[in-house]
């Protein structure tokens, strides 16, 4: 299914910027991010179709994207789940990062002050500090740590909220040490 159209069509997630700009990710039935100023008027689409294979790997173009966050930078980072890449996009909709390294199919993401987290539903979770670079990852295929969304509180403490693969969680809490 190739479309990049108008809001909405199927969205997934959204988030905000410092300036109280809206960032919807429409990620089901589109293959583009939006953006709404303050006021909830509409002021821009970024994005566009995708393909993952070894040879293209197209930053800036999804495929699904399943989970937004906006960082204190005002970056915008985007799940994208069926290519199992994160892209890093500044306010203009261009491509800062983009990282595919054994994401585990991201589907959700939150940021603090530090640290940008992504979860993926195959077992990975991956922090990024605010240059981009991967800080740590922890998990493997399959591991516990397989879930559908992230956040983080004000303490630096994590809460996952697992998928259905991991029936005896409700939420899986990891405690900033």
């Amino acid at each position: 299914m190739a479309r990049v159209g108008e809001p909405f069509n199927m969205p997934t997630d959204a988030g905000m910027t410092s300036d109280g700009s809206y960032i919807f990710a429409d990620g089901y039935g589109n293959r583009a991010i939006h953006k709404f100023r303050p006021d909830g008027t509409y002021e821009t689409t970024w994005g566009g179709v995708g393909e993952w294979n070894l040879t293209s790997t197209t930053p800036g173009k999804f495929l699904v994207m399943h989970a937004v966050a906006v960082d204190h930078m005002d970056r915008v980072w985007v799940c994208d789940r069926e290519k199992d890449a994160v892209h890093v996009l500044d306010q203009e909709g261009n491509t800062v990062g983009y990282c595919s390294t054994h994401m585990g199919q991201p589907s959700g993401v939150d940021a603090d002050e530090k640290y940008i987290y992504v979860v993926g539903r195959a077992g990975y979770l991956t922090i990024f500090d605010l240059d981009l670079n991967i800080a740590a990852q922890l998990g493997t295929f399959n591991s516990d740590l397989r879930a559908h969304d992230i956040a983080v509180d004000r303490k630096g403490n994590l809460f996952l909220f697992p998928t259905h693969a991991n029936e005896d969680h409700q939420v899986i809490q990891l405690k900033r040490i």
